[in-house]
């Protein structure tokens, strides 16, 4: 490669990185907004609920279908009812126990894996494609 080019994939790397921070910027000022109203949703309280069991070593009941398996002693949350897995448990967990649970935590720990999933995402995309997005 050539200096022109490497000069040419830095400057897209610099602005597919701005463009994720200005997003990311953009998203928790939306975010902050809502992070404990207008209350815990359904669907929230049936992830978190299992994450919550991991972290405290709990093992109370929940849903019907509701399958965990004992891993490091706590009960690990394989599926939320039998057709759905439990893996936003799981991506819960390490924002649970770090900070607690709370319903902050739970959003903002959503928040977190939908940012690095959209870094992913930019760092991943070809350069026929930055100027197409932004």
């Amino acid at each position: 490669m050539n200096a022109a080019s490497l000069s040419s994939k830095r400057r897209d790397g610099i602005v597919l990185i701005s463009a994720w921070l200005l997003l990311s910027v953009a998203a928790l000022a939306v975010a902050k907004q809502n992070l404990s109203v207008p209350g815990l949703y359904y669907d929230e309280a049936v992830f978190a609920g299992l994450a919550k069991d991991f972290v405290v070593g709990e093992k109370r009941l929940h849903m019907p279908g509701c399958e965990r398996a004992i891993f490091l002693g706590r009960p690990w949350p394989m599926f939320v009812q039998p057709y759905l897995g439990a893996l936003k448990s799981w991506m819960l967990i390490p924002g649970f126990a770090l900070f607690g649970s709370s319903i902050a935590v739970l959003r903002l720990t959503t928040l977190f894996w939908a940012l690095l999933a959209l870094l992913v995402l930019c760092s991943r995309l070809d350069e026929r494609w930055v100027y197409v997005w932004l």
